[in-house]
């Protein structure tokens, strides 16, 4: 008899001990959340401004972001749409929303570093794709003014 006592003791204190240490593991679970949360945070009026292409081209790209809104002026669009913005690591890409490449036809999106969006314009060979016809320029750099 005191031998059921004695195992049915450590069984309570083997369930209490993993309840415990099933509620420390969601407790873990949900901190690395909320880190992971806070760390893809993205304060989106640090990419306010307006965009100039860096190099002389024939499509005349600009582009004015503000508060999440971007304006795109090319010498054949003039378009209006919002932001997305990405982080993958330690890099930062924004997504134009509605602003639908030539081919295939899907939103643009650009790589953010040093105040500046970069847009590779189009593929190769191997991965044919053209995001703005109207500039011929691979890589289009635009900085910020």
């Amino acid at each position: 008899m005191r031998l059921l006592g004695l195992i049915g003791m450590v069984t309570i204190l083997v369930l209490v001990n993993y309840e415990k240490g099933k509620a420390q593991s969601t407790l873990k679970s949900y901190n690395n959340e909320q880190k992971q949360a806070e760390n893809n945070f993205v304060d989106q009026s640090k990419y306010d401004g307006q965009y100039i292409l860096m190099a002389a081209n024939d499509c005349q790209l600009q582009i004015d972001i503000s508060g999440g809104i971007y304006h795109l002026e090319t010498s054949k669009r003039k378009l209006k749409g919002t932001i997305e913005i990405l982080k993958n690591n330690q890099q930062v890409y924004l997504l134009f929303k509605r602003l639908i490449g030539d081919d295939p036809g899907e939103d643009v999106s650009g790589k953010y570093e040093d105040n500046s969006i970069i847009i590779q314009n189009y593929g190769n060979s191997m991965n044919q794709y053209t995001r703005l016809s109207e500039c011929s320029d691979k890589y289009l750099v635009l900085k910020k003014r």
